[in-house]
């Protein structure tokens, strides 16, 4: 009897208890960890795309037509597709969508960017400048 009382270390059940209870937690973290690195890839592709919007409304505030414009952006290094007034760029993960239009008396600019399965990141409301 004496061995008995003498006993060290945990049974098979303990064990068996704690590895459960390690294996919940750890799939719990590696939830939180997957949503976590989703929401900041999503919150990269959103800052990356409002400051490209951000340059790109700089330089249409400060050009006086068209070709100014289109030489001050792409001086900056982003490579527009143009199509008449929509100007378009398609980045990592994400697509921008510019409207530009030069007219006699006033210009406009909107902006729309979205990630490549279509969910909207950015939305600008339209800019009027009057000459």
């Amino acid at each position: 009897m004496k061995l008995l009382r003498n006993r060290r270390g945990i049974s098979l059940a303990e064990a068996v208890i704690a590895m459960a209870v390690i294996l919940v937690v750890s799939a719990a973290a590696t939830t939180l960890i997957t949503h976590f690195a989703a929401v900041s890839a999503r919150m990269m592709q959103r800052n990356e795309a409002t400051n490209i919007v951000e340059n790109t409304l700089e330089c249409f505030k400060y050009c006086d037509d068209r070709t100014d414009f289109e030489a001050e952006v792409f001086a900056l290094g982003y490579a527009y597709g143009v199509a008449g007034d929509v100007y378009t760029l398609e980045g990592n993960d994400y697509v921008i969508r510019l409207e530009v239009g030069y007219g006699a008396e006033s210009a406009t600019f909107a902006a729309s960017a979205s990630d490549k399965k279509g969910r909207g990141i950015l939305e600008i409301e339209p800019y009027t400048r009057y000459y």
